[in-house]
């Protein structure tokens, strides 16, 4: 079952054994088995974060001068838009 499923740990191992297969089988059990075959779910991938920003810090020349920015079009880490 973990050669199909990669990302399905033990737990839902015991749920398939138990209510798809109709298996009388102790999630405990399930759980040593799972240990002593050496098994692990296999992560997620990271995802990549989002760059430096293509806009340029604005700094205040002066004072209680707040600054508020908008904008139209933004850039992902890959370049679409």
């Amino acid at each position: 079952m973990p050669a199909r499923t990669p990302r399905h740990g033990f737990r839902r191992a015991w749920a398939h054994l138990r209510f798809d297969d109709g298996i009388e089988i102790n999630k405990k059990k399930v759980h040593r088995l799972w240990k002593e075959e050496g098994l692990q779910v296999r992560r997620a991938p990271r995802r990549k974060r989002a760059g430096q920003s293509s806009v340029p810090v604005v700094v205040a020349d002066a004072p209680k001068v707040v600054w508020a920015l908008d904008f139209q079009f933004d850039s992902t880490v890959d370049g679409k838009t």
